[in-house]
């Protein structure tokens, strides 16, 4: 991350640079130093001893103004400097990859990656690396052009985009405003995605973010929800958008997560569901491999998460056409997934096959099948299917699941006051 902060006259910048961090979170030897230019923060997460590790690198233009240790310490201070950049990188020793999760650095090979991630930065210097971004970013951001009739109007900022916010819940809008606010939410869902799950990224963008705060001056404050991954809908909600917005690859991150939690998945599927084969996920899971139900069982109870996430990971395919990257990527997670079902489906004495312990996430009750689970995993079959034939393999398993997709309990039924039914008994 870059920041450019210039005036108008020479000497008028005064400032100190800081990086307090969260302190609602245990951790081991953290640190803050100055040397020279640069201002670093590490230290280790004190629950699993994660290494982190994050740089400020402050560049005075031209040489103008004094740099300083601040008095605390712990900060830089500018003075009667013009124009200054800060270069700030940040990492840590995560590596998605089962059962440790780490690159296997040193303390001190974490702060050298990072140190060089800043001087390489610093080495090209503001304009070029503002100019790489934009590059970076248009090549995405581009491809699409939205105008619902709003062109002309408040594009050019005649409307605040609060202002305009507070008309359109108002209805004092007008037509041409309502499109504009709406086009802007548009393009605005598009650059965070952007920003967020880049086709590099280790890590797909979640439910609340890991930069939430609490209110208050300066607070830092508990993630909701500790910043995990939750599959009930969240996750996917995140991702629904990505392929009919033209950035594809802005979801591989997510395919490659989805991925990673088939080793742990599969520790879990032989404890919850006592099967060898498959892999096991709910409505929690973070990158440390949990794959268990989650801190309340109420909740937390849903396997059928891993078919629904999987509708996104297919979704891949269906709108690039890239047969090899469905073969190596995509095929082999709904394979393992569609084999595990075919493992916990029980017979429910009428020849129907449903998938017990159900439960319709935060409604409940347990039950032998029920609509949310029954279709997710009707699609599973449906998407591994085509799949299999277009790559024209796995024949045998293939008419398989055909036979169990036909003997699925509904998956939609109508109940007696005419609705969709969400269980399949009505009344217990």
């Amino acid at each position: 991350m870059v920041a450019r902060l210039t005036a108008s006259k020479a000497g008028k910048l005064n400032f100190n640079v800081s990086m307090p961090t969260n302190t609602n979170y245990s951790k081991t030897g953290e640190t803050t130093t100055v040397k020279g230019d640069t201002l670093t923060v590490k230290g280790a997460l004190g629950n699993n001893g994660l290494l982190y590790n994050s740089q400020i690198k402050v560049v005075l233009d031209n040489g103008e103004g004094t740099l300083s240790e601040g008095a605390d310490g712990a900060s830089l201070k500018v003075s009667d400097a013009k124009a200054v950049t800060l270069y700030i990188a940040a990492a840590t020793d995560y590596k998605q990859k089962y059962p440790s999760y780490r690159t296997g650095e040193t303390a001190a090979e974490v702060n050298t990656r990072v140190a060089k991630v800043v001087q390489d930065a610093a080495n090209k210097g503001y304009t070029a690396v503002k100019k790489a971004h934009i590059a970076d970013h248009s090549a995405i951001y581009d491809r699409v052009k939205i105008d619902l009739g709003q062109s002309g109007h408040s594009s050019d900022g005649a409307v605040a985009t609060d202002a305009l916010l507070k008309a359109y819940q108002r209805g004092s809008a007008t037509t041409a405003q309502k499109r504009e606010l709406e086009t802007l939410v548009y393009k605005y869902g598009r650059y965070l995605t952007i920003g967020s799950s880049r086709e590099n990224s280790q890590l797909p963008s979640n439910l609340q973010g890991i930069w939430s705060v609490t209110a208050g001056d300066n607070a830092h404050g508990n993630t909701p929800w500790g910043s995990d991954f939750h599959m009930n809908v969240n996750l996917q909600m995140n991702y629904w958008p990505t392929y009919s917005t033209n950035m594809a690859e802005c979801a591989q991150p997510l395919i490659s997560y989805v991925d990673s939690l088939r080793e742990p998945g599969r520790v879990t599927a032989k404890i919850y569901a006592g099967v060898d084969q498959g892999f096991m996920a709910h409505t929690q899971n973070n990158p440390f491999g949990w794959t268990c139900p989650g801190w309340s069982f109420d909740w937390g109870w849903s396997p059928a998460a891993v078919p629904w996430i999987l509708q996104n990971c297919w979704e891949y395919y269906e709108f690039t056409g890239d047969v090899s990257y469905m073969q190596n990527y995509i095929y082999p997670m709904m394979k393992e997934e569609a084999i595990f079902y075919d493992n916990i489906l029980i017979d429910d004495g009428t020849g129907h096959l449903v998938s017990s312990p159900s439960y319709s996430p935060e409604h409940g009750p347990r039950t032998a099948g029920n609509t949310y689970e029954q279709t997710l995993i009707w699609q599973l079959y449906e998407d591994t299917i085509k799949a299999a034939e277009t790559l024209g393999v796995d024949a045998d398993l293939v008419a398989t699941w055909k036979d169990h997709q036909s003997r699925l309990k509904g998956p939609i039924e109508i109940g007696d006051s005419g609705q969709i039914k969400e269980w399949y008994e009505e009344r217990l």
